[in-house]
């Protein structure tokens, strides 16, 4: 129903029922979807907070999905002019507090192994020091303050979500997440990326092409 050259997404929710039909299922589409319906193999153990100075994506990393689970942005004044220093740091303060809300309200240490906040510029490192302060500050925060270890700061060349891929390949950040689902599976994606742009013959797509 989907011309060539259009796409269609769709988003497929937890605990929503759907029913996915197909012809004929090989043992890799079977095995993926049984993966996918062991709710302990699919709890996505990275975070990845990308940031900039008006606009914050949140993201649930796990083996095969890729979940958004807050978008915040809050327009940022400038610096100039009479009272803009504070009014901008006025307006960086409630942005940071709705991207803690954010992170509390999604992240579950007891099955986020790593977080990963990244940003261009100092930006991460301004909201890492007004979280860690608010959690010192405030008792119901506590589990950031024990887990602090795994909070981790990448750069990024922005806070939406394109930037993601750029933040999971580079190797400082790697080796940070080495220990979680996704990282164990970027590897092999890099591996088919480069061989498609040395050779993309050796990619078939479709019956007639495999024959």
């Amino acid at each position: 129903h989907v011309q060539i050259g259009q796409y269609h997404t769709l988003e497929i929710e937890l605990r929503r029922p759907f029913i996915l039909r197909k012809e004929a299922w090989d043992w890799p589409a079977l095995d993926t979807i049984r993966k996918s319906c062991d709710e302990t193999a699919a709890n996505a153990d990275l975070a990845v907070l990308l940031m900039q100075e008006d606009l914050a994506h949140l993201f649930l990393v796990g083996r095969s999905v890729t979940a958004t689970r807050a978008r915040v942005e809050v327009p940022i004044p400038r610096k100039h002019g009479s009272g803009a220093v504070a009014a901008y740091d006025t307006a960086l303060k409630d942005f940071f507090q709705r991207v803690l809300a954010a992170f509390v309200q999604h992240v579950d240490f007891g099955l986020v192994q790593c977080v990963v906040i990244a940003s261009p510029g100092f930006t991460k490192d301004q909201f890492r020091d007004h979280m860690l302060l608010e959690a010192a500050r405030r008792g119901e925060l506590r589990a950031i303050t024990e887990h602090k270890a795994r909070i981790v700061l990448a750069p990024a060349p922005s806070g939406y979500p394109h930037s993601l891929k750029d933040v999971l390949a580079a190797s400082s950040v790697m080796s940070l997440i080495k220990d979680t689902r996704a990282a164990q599976e970027v590897p092999a994606l890099q591996e088919f990326y480069a061989m498609i742009a040395k050779d993309s013959a050796r990619a078939c797509y479709g019956p007639k092409h495999v024959e």
